[in-house]
């Protein structure tokens, strides 16, 4: 990532993550940056540059949970469960599959399963997925 790249986001650090991303793509169809800096910048850079700015030096291990909320949250169609979430424990969250049903008719869904994973972070914990058989198309609910 570019100085420029850098500074454009410490200067719009009250932007959401998401919406300094896009200007930036923008800012590269209008010429205003170079085109190879910022389309080599990732989505995940930005908002890892951005919550360093906004978090400043913090124990990362401590607001990871808060941190993945917040990035779920920021997610079009994505609502955050608030009655079966655990801080630090567990994150519930529904996708556009359960939120959207003008796009997503539910009665296409012929199989509903679930997939885990064992032991695949650094803490050791199972991963839990709601899958769902939409058109042939396996998707997370």
């Amino acid at each position: 990532m570019t100085g420029e790249v850098r500074n454009y986001i410490a200067s719009h650090k009250y932007l959401a993550p998401r919406q300094i991303y896009q200007n930036l793509i923008q800012m590269t169809n209008g010429l205003d940056f170079e085109k190879d800096e910022a389309h080599v910048v990732t989505r995940q850079q930005v908002y890892n540059f951005w919550l360093s700015l906004t978090k400043g030096d913090w124990q990362r291990d401590a607001d990871d949970f808060k941190s993945t909320q917040l990035l779920v949250a920021e997610q079009d169609g994505y609502e955050l469960v608030h009655g079966l979430q655990e801080p630090g424990i567990s994150l519930a969250f529904l996708t556009p599959c359960f939120t959207d049903s003008q796009k997503f008719n539910r009665a296409k869904m012929t199989e509903i399963f679930i997939d885990s994973t064992f032991g695949t972070n650094r803490h050791a914990f199972e991963l839990y997925c709601v899958l769902a058989e939409y058109d042939l198309v396996s998707l997370p609910l």
